[in-house]
């Protein structure tokens, strides 16, 4: 049988062909096996060395565990670190040393006018170029107010104000600038009067009495005809009271008086040279 030594042959091939095959496929796999465990060798070893840097960052100072990080070959940015050492920093190397500080709170407690009545009031404050407002509502408004228990009982308002000052010079010192507002004898709304008043420069509580004044017209038929069509005379802008520009061609009457209560606190105007009594 001629067929007979060849097919043998074929078939011892075909086996030794397979038996490679296999042996290349073992050798594959032990490799990849060989790569898993040094990936996971590697990840073992950043893990151990993250802790270790978290350990340090926690038991050493910054400046050492920087230095470790970068013997270590590891890049590592400690912004949290960094703010936390501007938080233990003395209070005296944060704050800015260039300006004395003023706080300025209180309220706007009552009117006591003749003849008026259902009235609200307007402040704003004015400081000098020298001065910066740092916290504070520096305009607001009240509500209506009206009398209770006859013509002389006071308006109550009880408008609260607060705001806080930074300078380097006491020209400019901050006021406050009030204006009253009611309706008239057809229920339009009118200016009743104005006024303006300086901080207390002294520390604590303080009662201060503002005295109201409005203008008036120059002459007689200017002031029936503002009677008639609503239009009484007023400052364009209620600051110019606080101002002096202007001021000397002005025809006011007096208005009223307002109850201001003033809290008051400073900071580094001794160290400017400024010595404020107390308070009176």
């Amino acid at each position: 049988y001629m067929g007979g030594p060849f097919f043998i042959q074929k078939m011892s091939d075909l086996r030794e062909r397979l038996r490679g095959e296999r042996r290349r496929e073992r050798r594959l796999g032990e490799s990849r096996g060989e790569s898993r465990g040094e990936d996971s060798t590697r990840s073992k070893d950043r893990d151990k060395l993250g802790s270790d840097r978290d350990t340090m960052s926690e038991s050493t100072p910054l400046s050492f565990a920087r230095s470790q990080d970068r013997a270590s070959g590891g890049l590592v940015t400690r912004s949290l670190d960094r703010s936390a050492d501007i938080v233990r920093q003395p209070l005296s190397q944060n704050a800015d040393a260039s300006y004395f500080y003023l706080m300025v709170s209180g309220q706007v407690e009552s009117l006591q006018m003749q003849g008026g009545d259902n009235m609200y009031c307007r402040y704003n404050f004015v400081w000098g170029p020298d001065w910066d407002s740092i916290h504070g509502q520096q305009i607001a408004q009240s509500q209506y107010a009206s009398k209770h228990g006859g013509a002389d009982a006071p308006l109550v308002w009880n408008l609260p104000f607060e705001m806080t000052f930074r300078s380097f010079n006491p020209s400019g010192w901050p006021q406050l600038v009030l204006a009253v507002y009611g309706t008239d004898f057809f229920g339009r709304e009118v200016v009743r009067g104005y006024g303006s008043i300086h901080a207390p420069t002294s520390p604590g509580r303080h009662v201060r009495y503002l005295r109201l004044f409005s203008p008036v017209a120059s002459s007689p038929l200017s002031r029936l005809l503002g009677w008639l069509f609503g239009s009484h005379s007023e400052f364009y802008d209620m600051t110019i009271v606080a101002r002096s520009e202007g001021r000397e061609v002005a025809r006011v009457q007096s208005a009223g008086v307002v109850k201001v209560i003033f809290n008051i606190s400073s900071r580094d105007l001794d160290r400017f040279g400024y010595v404020t009594g107390p308070p009176h």
